[in-house]
């Protein structure tokens, strides 16, 4: 008999760590960390029985929504952006999702995200130019109290991090404007957008060690194992309020390397 786990495996421990129907959720991953599902011969195959999973347990009440970067807007200073074609490089499960028959795609040419579901207008239309500011995806997740599923992904890894870093104005980031012109449909704009991003001369990487450490200890974080890893769930406000208190007291600890430099 197979020790590798199946689609039967998956929706029993997401509900045992406490997904149920009408959840919202913000979906981050690293499946490499627990490994394959059994009867999915093709990632294509994979991606489905995660999302269908989900679906399965949230129903039509609730919301799935997962970041479709677009990093390579910045990273090559490109000045175009398709808000329907260019693909998302927050991996293989992403572009699959952002593609996926009645998602919808954010604005922001760099840090979309994309969703699927009852709240997916509320989520990711007609968002401000900002990425983890005010009217951002990631100010209305919070305001329709989703939950983060990580698969693989340690707790401490999560969008609401950078929100985090961006209320606390940590002096190693700052706000960068990006002048693109944007493509939606037929209609090709000049648009201005800002995104809340590093100083490249500071070594930003946090101590995950040390956020999940202190997470830990507050006990809102469920978790199960799965296949060679875990899966995580908690509430999106709960993590943000700790890590404000934990960047607020701690800060030179979670960016050690980037104190060093000032």
């Amino acid at each position: 008999m197979s020790s590798t786990p199946n689609k039967e495996k998956l929706i029993s421990s997401l509900k045992k760590i406490g997904l149920k129907k009408g959840d919202n959720i913000l979906v981050n991953y690293e499946f490499y960390r627990i490994g394959p599902i059994a009867n999915n011969s093709t990632k294509i195959d994979y991606y489905n029985t995660v999302l269908n999973s989900i679906i399965e347990i949230i129903g039509k009440t609730g919301t799935v929504a997962v970041n479709s970067y677009s990093f390579s807007i910045a990273r090559y200073n490109k000045k175009y952006f398709d808000h329907f074609k260019t693909i998302s490089n927050s991996g293989g499960f992403s572009e699959f999702f952002r593609k996926k028959k009645g998602a919808i795609r954010s604005i922001h040419p760099v840090f979309s995200v994309s969703a699927i579901g009852k709240l997916k207008k509320k989520i990711c239309f007609n968002n401000s130019l900002t990425n983890y500011g005010y009217d951002s995806p990631c100010d209305r997740m919070l305001n329709y109290n989703f939950k983060i599923l990580n698969f693989g992904t340690r707790p401490s890894w999560n969008p609401f991090l950078h929100v985090a870093e961006l209320k606390c104005a940590l002096p190693f980031f700052y706000n960068r404007i990006y002048k693109i012109k944007y493509r939606n449909k037929k209609k090709l704009k000049n648009k201005i957008f800002f995104s809340y991003v590093r100083f490249k001369k500071f070594d930003t990487a946090p101590n995950f060690d040390f956020i999940d450490k202190k997470l830990k200890r507050k006990k809102f974080i469920r978790q199960t194992i799965f296949g060679k890893g875990k899966i995580y769930l908690f509430d999106a406000n709960i993590y943000l309020r700790e890590m404000l208190e934990i960047l607020s007291k701690n800060t030179s600890k979670v960016y050690p390397n980037a104190f060093y430099k000032l």
